[in-house]
Order: structure tokens, then sequence, then C-alpha cells
């Protein structure tokens, strides 16, 4: 059975959005017109055709580009986004409705392309479940493991690219919702490879459609995950961490790899600094007389620095005359000295004794005189 189907998709003059068409062959037949919002399906018109009767759909236009599910019977819905286009032509058979031929709307074609490429992964999913339940050894097992690995990470890939081409379209935010089965899916913030492809589209709708309702739901999906992905990581960094004074490795001023752990013997001050932050550069004055004070009796000092721009924290370390160990890998607060320490406020300072103990943080030059004293 064949479905002709024209989908007129525009503004009249009283602000509708008008959906019309035709159908052959589906007497009796319910035609209906869903609209997703908030990961919710809402019909809002429907109609049984009577043969060869024409349908329209008038509906009140959206603030936003909409994304509409038409459906016949219960079978797999057609996704038409509403955006700029005002003519939408389709033709279709009655048991692949989502198979139809789009012409009019491109952004519906990518959304049709890659909703099918899904349909087949999902079906190779679960054949891929029911075999590996059947198979008797482990090279079997892996066989199929790696056989679907690649086909998901080839999709994957797809649809990444078509993210990156445009983020801010209504392509890239449905892609992201593709499920590989009903309750997994294909993208998750929290995939450390996934979450760059939520966050190039989080940042295009923040600064394109900031009023957008979708927008915010993004933002905070991304900054939650961003979140988790920190603490976890800062998990990993103290669970792997040796016991004792967790050590740092990283280039200094010169570009040559110093450690924390080789000043063990020495009181060690260690201090997290940046360049562009005024309290730290205040703080380098009086840690430059402290330290000019106590390093013949063995005290040093260990600074890190949070700065993006080798540059400036170069120029900074010049200005300020600075004559011990400074390193830095410019990753800010992903450094993961940073994170390892659970520094979240610029200058911090940490005191380290002879036998590579960390003491408290200090938040004065006083404080951090009366503890060298302790030590020495």
């Amino acid at each position: 059975m064949t479905i002709s189907v024209l989908l007129l998709v525009g503004c009249t003059k009283n602000d509708k959005l008008v959906i019309q068409g035709h159908l052959t062959g589906a007497e009796g037949d319910t035609i209906s017109v869903q609209r997703l919002l908030n990961n919710q399906l809402t019909t809002i018109d429907s109609k049984v055709l009577k043969s060869n009767e024409k349908f329209k759909f008038k509906l009140d236009k959206q603030s936003y580009p909409q994304y509409y599910f038409l459906q016949v019977r219960d079978g797999a819905p057609l996704v038409i986004v509403r955006d700029s286009m005002d003519l939408i032509s389709i033709e279709a058979e009655a048991e692949n409705l989502d198979r139809a031929t789009i012409e009019g709307s491109p952004l519906s074609v990518r959304i049709q392309d890659t909703r099918l490429k899904v349909k087949v992964l999902r079906a190779a999913y679960q054949e891929y479940e029911k075999a590996f339940q059947q198979a008797s050894t482990d090279e079997e097992r892996q066989v199929l493991v790696d056989d679907i690995l690649g086909k998901i990470k080839e999709l994957k890939s797809y649809i990444g690219q078509e993210i990156y081409r445009s983020p801010r379209s209504y392509y890239s935010y449905f892609a992201l919702f593709q499920r590989l089965s009903e309750d997994q899916l294909l993208f998750s913030p929290y995939n450390e490879e996934d979450y760059n492809y939520f966050a190039a589209v989080a940042t295009a709708y923040d600064v394109y459609q900031k009023e957008d309702p979708r927008t915010k739901a993004l933002y905070d999906m991304v900054t939650q995950a961003l979140e988790a992905r920190r603490k976890a990581a800062l998990q990993k960094l103290i669970d792997e961490a040796p016991n004792g004074m967790p050590d740092i490795v990283m280039d200094d001023y010169n570009g040559v790899e110093r450690k924390l752990s080789d000043l063990k013997g020495q009181v060690v001050i260690l201090n997290f600094w940046a360049s562009a932050n005024k309290e730290s550069r205040a703080f380098n004055k009086e840690l430059l007389s402290l330290y000019e004070k106590y390093k013949r009796q063995g005290v040093n000092v260990f600074q890190v620095s949070a700065d993006k721009s080798r540059i400036f924290w170069q120029k900074a370390i010049e200005e300020d005359q600075l004559p011990w160990i400074n390193v830095c890998d410019f990753k800010v607060e992903d450094s993961k000295p940073i994170i390892l320490y659970n520094v979240k406020q610029l200058p911090a300072t940490f005191l380290i004794d002879r036998d590579g103990v960390l003491a408290s943080k200090y938040t004065s030059i006083e404080d951090l005189e009366k503890g060298i004293k302790e030590m020495l």
C-alpha cells in the first residue's frame, strides 16, 4: 500500500501553522500530529480518514522551532522540524512512514537519516544481546563485543561530525538523545568523549538561542555531568596517590621537569597562585620576604601556577623576581595538582615538613611563619 502525503507547513495570516496532505488507501486509519516538548509527546490533533479524504491541521504557531511527529496507525512516526519551512512534501508507504521521501525540509531529512541509522543499530544491538547469551566461549563473546562496539563507534562518529557541522541546529539537539535501547542513550554527557558533543550544542544554544527553554535544560545537564566527572577524576587521583604527600611532577620556568618529592628533607612552602590574581601577586611579595628570612635554615618554596598563558606566567615571575621553583601545566582548574590539593581559591598555601608530611593550609603570612618555626 502506498501513501502519498503533501504537508504544507507555513504561517497564515492568522498566525497558524498548517499541515495538510492526502493519504491514499488509508480509509479508516487515524492520522495524528504530536509535538515533542520537555521529553513528552503530546497529541495536538488527529483525524480518522475516509476513502481518499484530504486532511488539514491548523496549529498554533510556537515561539521556538518545534519537533512534530506525524503518525499513521501504530507505525514508526516521521519527525518533522518546524523551523522556517513553508512547504514540506512527503511520499511514503503506509508501513514505512519513517522512510518517506521528504522535500522542502533539509533538517527533517537529516533527522530522518540519523533515525534510520539508529534503527538499524538498535536491531543489531538486540541481535547482539541474544547472540551473547547463546555464545559458549569467551572467544565467541569477544568477537560479538568487538563487532557491536565497532558499529556503535562508527555511528557515533558520523552523528558527532554532523553535530559539529551545525551545533546550534535542531538536528544536533535531537541527535544527542537517540537511544541504543529503551533504557540506554547512545550518547551520554558523563562519557568523556560524548561530553564534548553535549558541550558544543549547549554552548551554541546558550549563545544563539538563550531564551529557548531547551537551552537551560541542556546547559544544566552539561554542568551536572562536568561536576560529576570532576568529582570522579578527583577520587581517582586520590585513590591512585601514594601514601602521605601527593607528589607534583611538572615543568618549570625553563622547561625542566621538577618534582615536589625531590625537596624531601627540607621544609617546603607549597603555594598555588596565578599571574592575573592580585591577591597572589601581593602574597608573592610577603612570601619572598619570608623565604629570604628562612632559606638558610632549610626552607624552600615550590610554587604551582594556575595560568593559561606561558608568556604572562613567565613575565610575572620576572617582575616579582621569584627565585624558587615555579611550575605550570596551563590546564588551570583541570590541572592535576589543583584538583588533588582541592584548591578552590588563590593564593593557597601548604607546609610540608622535612619528612614529607603535608601540614594544614595557611591563609596568612603570619600563620605560615608560625608553622615554619614549629617545623625547624
